[in-house]
């Protein structure tokens, strides 16, 4: 439980910090300047322009915690994968062939290549990230804006 205070204390010092150095700074000022993927222990953020790269390469995994109603509803970022948050933790509990048998894609390595959570808007991917750090994962990514940035900053969705 003392993770998400110590991450927002670490955001807010972050965002302070700047302000600090820059009169009224504008929101978009600050976002940019708070770097492409912040990290404070085990919470690591990414951006939107970083995540789009990503994909597009098939750098990265993208496992989004949503439930699967609202991405029948909604839609999905393309080349995501769906874990609901209830099932996360039974999911990475699986051996890499049940994990594989049931997602199609490689379980995630708990220590190697980086993987980015996301949902709707962010809480829920950091709920997420934080059950998997108690597994012993250590690379995960949040994506902090999820699937409501996506969509905002113009990323196309799957139905």
């Amino acid at each position: 439980m003392l993770q998400r205070p110590m991450a927002l204390r670490f955001f807010f010092h972050r965002v302070l910090s700047i302000t600090s150095r820059h009169p009224a700074p504008s929101l978009s000022f600050i976002s940019r300047n708070l770097s492409t993927n912040m990290t404070e222990g085990k919470f690591n953020v990414i951006q939107f322009d970083n995540l789009k790269e990503k994909l597009l390469n098939h750098d990265i995994i993208l496992i989004d915690v949503r439930e699967p109603s609202e991405l029948k509803d909604d839609g999905k970022i393309p080349n995501s994968v769906n874990i609901p948050l209830g099932q996360i933790v039974d999911a990475f509990k699986m051996t890499g062939s049940e994990f594989q048998s049931k997602y199609g894609i490689a379980k995630p390595d708990a220590e190697k290549k980086p993987f980015v959570l996301s949902c709707r808007s962010g809480k829920r991917a950091t709920d997420a990230s934080q059950k998997l750090c108690n597994l012993g994962y250590n690379n995960i990514e949040i994506y902090s804006g999820s699937f409501l940035d996506w969509v905002k900053n113009g990323g196309l969705v799957e139905k």
